[in-house]
């Protein structure tokens, strides 16, 4: 997707941000940045995720796990394209494209009413339903053999192959 696209050359300014198991108020600072003083150890003003991604593309990892204010907040970003720095309020703006990612499924949460509904149909232009890799067994030797060229490019090795025996152990 990167080579086709007319941002390719932003591309540089990705950023990922995974948003399980952390609380509201620092996914927020992480997400907009934060202002010297906004909280208890908040020695010097810091850009977030947006402010990082601007012009290039952000992913947001488990976006099922944003809390209500952070989904408002997003909305905001994907709609005028604007948001305040935590501690702030001083507009700033971001250009990101925006790509996410969830476990569960959105539209059975807006269903629920545990995910806004006019953030789901924003961020619904795309969707890949990818089922998990123990659904999909006979892709293993194809991805390891991905992942030990990535391995060997960046070490600068030539790995091939794994040992069949390790090959054996797998389901």
């Amino acid at each position: 997707m990167r080579s086709t696209t007319r941002r390719r050359e932003q591309d540089a300014r990705s950023s990922h941000f995974n948003a399980s198991a952390i609380s509201d108020t620092l996914r927020e600072s992480q997400l907009f940045g934060h202002e010297r003083g906004a909280f208890t150890g908040a020695q010097q003003s810091v850009k977030g995720k947006f402010e990082l991604a601007d012009s290039g593309t952000l992913f947001l990892d488990e976006i099922s796990e944003m809390s209500p204010l952070a989904e408002v907040k997003i909305l905001r970003v994907l709609e005028y394209g604007e948001f305040e720095r935590f501690g702030s309020e001083r507009m700033l703006t971001s250009n990101a494209r925006i790509i996410c990612s969830s476990n569960s499924s959105l539209r059975d949460r807006v269903r629920l009413g545990k995910f806004r509904e006019d953030l789901y149909q924003r961020l619904n232009g795309l969707t890949l339903l990818i089922p998990p890799l123990r659904e999909r067994l006979q892709e293993l030797p194809a991805l390891i053999a991905a992942e030990l060229k990535a391995a060997g490019l960046k070490e600068g090795k030539n790995i091939t192959a794994i040992h069949p025996e390790a090959m054996d152990k797998l389901p």
